[in-house]
């Protein structure tokens, strides 16, 4: 055998070994992050009269005209990308003590940096299309507090 062909095979052997390490410590792995996760938002807590991220997703999806499941989903139709990225938006605002990977886990496990793109084209959207602002403004207003520190609890029902 070559040297060369020694070294190929060993770089085989080395892959293996590490796939097979791989699948043995991923379900470890995904509890820790869980884990984690749970930890990290039980240290930010949900806030007095903050709105919950689940709600604004159903509101959204009432005011887009999707489905909740679908906002969530992978489904990359664009109106459904469209609600997706106005939850993103809205809750950014409403809720800036709120990471990207909490917003992401809460938008069916999406990266931190699907949502970061996913609220600078919310932005542009509000700058480019009416009927995109005046859906965002109206998911705005029913969850911003009012002046006596309470929250709109009109949409809460849907």
């Amino acid at each position: 055998m070559t040297l060369d062909e020694e070294v190929q095979m060993a770089g085989r052997e080395f892959s293996l070994a590490l796939a097979r390490a791989n699948v043995e410590i991923a379900p470890a792995l995904h509890e820790l992050k869980q884990r984690i996760w749970r930890l990290e938002d039980a240290l930010l807590g949900q806030g007095a009269h903050r709105p919950l991220i689940e709600q604004i997703i159903s509101y959204a999806a009432f005011l887009f005209r999707v489905r909740r499941d679908e906002i969530i989903g992978p489904c990359r139709r664009s109106d459904i990308v469209r609600a997706r990225f106005a939850v993103i938006w809205v809750v950014k605002q409403l809720r800036p003590d709120f990471s990207y990977p909490q917003i992401g886990r809460s938008l069916g496990d999406r990266d931190h940096s699907t949502i970061m793109a996913g609220e600078f084209r919310a932005s542009q959207f509000r700058d480019s299309d009416e009927d995109f602002r005046a859906l965002t403004d109206k998911l705005m207003a029913a969850f911003a507090e009012r002046d006596d520190g309470q929250e709109d609890q009109s949409c809460l029902a849907l």
